[in-house]
């Protein structure tokens, strides 16, 4: 994967701690675990976008 931009964003403890449990949990980093959630919540905003449409 390619890092193309930076994002600096403040969490609340009980988040980053939920986020660093997950990734363990997941033995992926906290990064990568943030990003694949993005990607799937991405996903599906567009994918509701889409069928609001129809």
């Amino acid at each position: 994967m390619v890092r193309a931009r930076k994002l600096n964003v403040g969490l609340p403890i009980h988040l980053h701690r939920e986020l660093v449990e997950q990734a363990s949990t997941d033995g992926v980093s906290v990064n990568t675990l943030i990003v694949g959630l993005l990607e799937r919540g991405v996903g599906a905003v567009k994918g509701l976008a889409a069928a609001s449409d129809r």
